[in-house]
């Protein structure tokens, strides 16, 4: 018996169909970083990737510090274009609708991985936040867990009211969403599983 169904975000419902390198590249090069061997994109990479508050921001002025570097004055207006830049090239994944209209009958949520504003302003272009009773997102500050920690899971249920045992993760990752749900006591599927995959 399902009574709720949690989704991924990336690679369920949407994904980013340009090059990330090239996404990154630009990103440096904002701040005049242009040697692909600059500790400024290995310390981005792990604070995108850390429990805890996180947003581009937050991963930027950590990479930029861990790199010798510090914020400028145009920081923000950096970031704010480096986000809509990342979101322009995400897209809906073509099942991603019927998947959602599918379970229409029951609480949802969306649960991600990522940083906080990077990710809804992902849900905001396509408003899929409209779609769903409850947003977990690791990087928000009242989250700041990520799969495939059990805590993330449990969360999302609290927020749903609903037992883990009776709630079904929809999810990409083997890992963070499959085996991360299933230790938290849920039931978890495969994405392409459910849906044609086009």
């Amino acid at each position: 018996m399902i009574d709720a169904v949690l989704f991924d975000l990336d690679g369920t419902l949407v994904a980013y169909q340009q090059s990330y390198s090239d996404f990154m590249r630009r990103i440096a090069a904002s701040w005049q970083i242009l040697d692909e061997g600059d500790p400024f994109f290995a310390a981005y990479s792990q604070a995108i990737l850390t429990d805890g508050p996180v947003t581009f921001r937050s991963a930027i002025e950590k990479a930029l510090l861990a790199s010798g570097r510090s914020l400028h004055g145009d920081a923000d207006e950096k970031c704010k274009r480096a986000v809509a830049d990342y979101v322009s090239g995400i897209e809906l994944l073509p099942w991603a609708t019927d998947l959602l209209e599918r379970y229409a009958h029951l609480p949802k949520a969306i649960v991600s991985n990522g940083p906080f504003d990077m990710q809804l302003a992902t849900l905001q272009k396509f408003d899929l936040h409209r779609l769903v009773d409850e947003v977990i997102i690791s990087g928000d500050p009242e989250v700041g867990i990520r799969k495939p920690n059990p805590a993330i899971f449990h969360l999302a249920c609290e927020r749903l009211r609903v037992e883990p045992s009776r709630v079904l993760m929809i999810g990409d990752n083997e890992t963070a969403d499959i085996k991360g749900a299933g230790d938290a006591g849920l039931q978890a599927v495969v994405v392409t599983d459910l849906v044609c995959v086009r």
